[in-house]
């Protein structure tokens, strides 16, 4: 025995009915990660009424049929009834629309958001490229970042910064040699006296120009920087001036165009241009102090291997500056694409600026 509600139901849906696509308002709070718990919540009054209904149908057909005195469902003859029947059951359907529209809404934008975890940003602008170019004039703001800065290396070792180093070394050499005759004798106490002077100035010298040289990687010109001041105009200098995080704005095609830049990249080349520089450095410096430590003259060899330890050591401390430099330019480009892809995925999910 089926009730006509019942009778209703089950023809419809042996007839293939099938779930309508219908316009959601307020879409965007299906979409976030309480989705679906919202799409359910929000249906559970319509669920309510439509139980309501179905209960108060099946009473009064009960009712009808009790006072024909039969059950048999081509007795009731109740005024409207097939009506209501049928009112109700365009109620349960669009109700299913609604939150099959809610739920699918809340599983393609979990999608997008899941599928872009395992994607490098680059590759996430190159799969969706059509559907984010439709929204590339849109904005979106991150809340409590940096609008980080994806800069250039301003300076580096390279192959002419080693050609310079080996100048300097051999200057020095030069110098040590030319105080020694053939049979190892000083030839010029003067000349000894003032190789030392220089000695002195290379070391005396090298707190400034190290200090110099963080100034001028920091983009603050002649300014000297202790460490501590340089680590902190780094990150000011990575962080778009700011040194409290706060909102940032971007729109959808300044993210896209930041990532499909892919500036890891030319981080990668400075970081192997100055490691090859480095080995060149070395063996220059290994080169030089072997042939100073063949002068024949003792005191001679002590200033001329002392000169060159010192002028290695500023090179070295230089070096330092410039590793530091490209950790927090790494470190800054990584940010700055994690904020360009989070603009890209909420762009492709409707999170977008009003």
């Amino acid at each position: 025995m089926i009730s006509i509600l019942g009778n209703q139901i089950v023809t419809e849906s042996f007839q293939g009915s099938e779930i309508e696509e219908v316009a959601l308002e307020n879409s965007q709070k299906y979409e976030r990660d309480n989705g679906m718990y919202v799409a359910i919540q929000e249906s559970y009054s319509d669920i309510v009424g439509i139980y309501e209904a179905i209960a108060v149908t099946d009473m009064c057909e009960l009712k009808q049929r009790q006072a024909d005195g039969t059950l048999m469902e081509s007795t009731i003859v109740m005024e409207g009834f097939k009506e209501r029947v049928k009112s109700i059951w365009e109620k349960i359907k669009a109700w299913v629309q609604k939150l099959w529209a809610k739920l699918k809404t809340f599983f393609k934008n979990l999608y997008t958001v899941v599928s872009s975890l395992f994607m490098s940003g680059k590759q996430f602008v190159e799969k969706n490229k059509k559907t984010l170019s439709a929204v590339s004039s849109k904005k979106v703001t991150l809340n409590n970042t940096f609008k980080y800065e994806v800069k250039t290396l301003n300076a580096t070792i390279g192959d002419n910064d080693s050609e310079d180093h080996e100048k300097a070394l051999s200057s020095i050499l030069d110098e040590a040699k030319a105080l020694v005759d053939a049979q190892g004798n000083l030839t010029d106490e003067n000349k000894l006296q003032e190789l030392k002077d220089k000695l002195k100035e290379v070391k005396d010298g090298k707190d400034d120009t190290v200090a110099a040289a963080r100034g001028k990687f920091a983009g603050q010109g002649n300014k000297k920087l202790t460490t501590e001041e340089y680590l902190d105009a780094l990150d000011v200098y990575f962080q778009g001036g700011n040194r409290v995080a706060g909102d940032a704005t971007y729109s959808v095609q300044e993210a896209m165009d930041l990532l499909l830049a892919d500036h890891k990249k030319f981080v990668d080349t400075a970081q192997k241009k100055v490691e090859s520089g480095l080995k060149k450095a070395n063996s220059i410096n290994d080169k030089f102090k072997n042939n100073a430590e063949k002068i024949s003259n003792s005191a001679v060899v002590s200033v001329a291997v002392e000169a060159i330890n010192a002028y290695i050591s500023v090179t070295n401390s230089t070096n330092s500056v410039i590793a530091t430099y490209i950790s927090k330019w790494r470190k800054a480009v990584g940010a700055a694409n994690a904020n360009a892809k989070k603009v890209c995925v909420r762009a492709m999910v409707g999170k977008v600026d009003k």
